[in-house]
């Protein structure tokens, strides 16, 4: 350190954190624009599939219309895809705001948008009737719902059982609530615990579809919110998964 000017040793890593930042937000911003333009490409693709589905149906052979049902499929999943890299990057750029939440109108709004999804599983669930009050920013907390909710019923078994939760963290940080999901699926090993919330994760066969942006999503939006996120699971015994937000009281 120079004993004459204190401060001679921080401009350095100072001007080299700022140059980062400036860095970041510049590939923060060519991926907006990036991402921008493939949505506007997807939805093209995408319409032109579903009006050669919808109007050529009784020409097209089945195996043409396998290959168009595939191009449908992957076309909506990029769709996902970019809606969540969008949401990292705004979560990055302006973080969540934090304001009391309904949680229970949140989880009803999910239910309503799964519920083809629910029904064709045949899936039961166990809501509480009953919130405690959070703060969160409302459309994000929706996402980490959903996306909680998409993979319970996915890989939570035949006709899934699925049961929601909450609990004080008074024995940890009395600050802070955790909601549960819990289903009776394959379950996960030690590594797939490690990988869950990361992104693109490679599973056990039983989670092999599984891209793992939906979770990682999840776990930033959270985070983001001041809270944590966690799995709890053993190979046969289903998996309880959790997150945690500041109490509102």
């Amino acid at each position: 350190m120079n004993p004459s000017n204190p401060t001679a040793d921080s401009e350095p890593t100072i001007s080299a954190l700022s140059r980062e930042a400036d860095q970041m937000r510049e590939q923060n911003a060519f991926l907006r624009t990036a991402l921008h333009d493939m949505r506007n490409s997807l939805t093209l693709i995408i319409g032109y599939v579903q009006y050669l589905k919808k109007n050529y149906a009784g020409v097209l052979d089945e195996l043409a219309l396998g290959f168009l049902d595939d191009a449908d499929d992957s076309g909506l999943k990029l769709t996902r895809i970019t809606n969540a890299v969008s949401q990292v990057l705004y979560i990055q750029d302006h973080g969540l705001n934090r304001v009391p939440l309904d949680m229970g109108q949140i989880v009803g709004t999910v239910c309503k948008r799964l519920d083809p999804i629910i029904v064709e599983r045949g899936a039961q669930l166990e809501i509480p009737t009953e919130w405690p009050h959070v703060l969160g920013e409302a459309r994000f907390i929706e996402t980490v719902w959903f996306n909680l909710f998409s993979n319970a019923l996915i890989y939570g078994g035949q006709s899934p059982h699925i049961t929601l939760s909450t609990t004080p963290l008074a024995h940890t940080d009395p600050k802070l609530i955790r909601f549960s999901m819990r289903d009776q699926g394959p379950g996960l090993s030690a590594e797939g615990r490690t990988l869950m919330f990361t992104p693109f994760p490679r599973l056990s066969p039983e989670r092999s579809e599984a891209l793992g942006l939906g979770l990682y999503v999840a776990r930033k939006i959270v985070e983001s919110a001041g809270g944590s996120v966690g799995v709890e699971t053993e190979p046969g015994h289903g998996a309880t998964f959790s997150f945690s937000l500041p109490a509102a009281d």
